[in-house]
């Protein structure tokens, strides 16, 4: 999910830039679904001893949605994110972790984070349906295109949020999940 999520960040911002705007909104979209879904099912295996577990929210696309914007306001208030902005400071060959890092941890200084997600915020139902759906009203009308903004902020939370976890899950293995589950994902261990 996380490596779908960020494929589909890149395409969106690929498909931004030469100016097809809005087939890089309906990919941001997926990606915050994708997202959103991992995230949602990261605290149900923490809460449930269930085999199989039932992921609520898991076709919802407001709760997945809700996931990730509640997801980076947490992040870059982590202290993984503040020990992750001071070592790129001093080590700037991080490539990897200093990408990370400009995506979520500079926020904790700029606010950025939570203006991205008020941007958001503001009726995410209504932008999902109005990208994906032709609708008939007296005639055909083609898709609606809401900002350059809200789709800038979609790639951005989603792309930061699943290349912070895809990085740490490779470097810690899963066991990061279970370590750092409060701190990341909300709620207690």
């Amino acid at each position: 999910m996380l490596k779908r999520t960020i494929a589909y960040t890149e395409a969106a911002e690929h498909l931004f830039s030469a100016g097809k705007k809005q087939e890089a909104y309906v990919l941001s979209f997926l990606a915050m679904d994708e997202c959103g879904k991992f995230i949602l099912i990261v605290k149900e295996l923490r809460s449930s001893t269930a085999d199989p577990i039932t992921v609520v929210g898991f076709s919802d696309h407001k709760a997945k949605y809700g996931e990730v914007l509640q997801n980076n306001i947490r992040l870059t208030g982590s202290k993984g994110a503040k020990f992750a902005l001071e070592l790129t400071k001093k080590f700037p060959s991080l490539l990897h972790l200093s990408e990370i890092a400009k995506l979520n941890y500079q926020a904790i200084q700029n606010g950025s984070i939570l203006s991205e997600a008020q941007t958001l915020n503001t009726a995410p139902l209504r932008y999902r349906n109005e990208a994906f759906y032709v609708d008939f009203v007296g005639s055909w009308k083609s898709p609606r295109y809401p900002s350059d903004e809200v789709c800038a902020s979609q790639i951005k939370l989603a792309k930061g949020a699943a290349k912070s976890y895809l990085y740490f899950i490779e470097k810690e293995g899963f066991q990061w999940l279970v370590d750092h589950a409060a701190e990341y994902f909300g709620g207690s261990t």
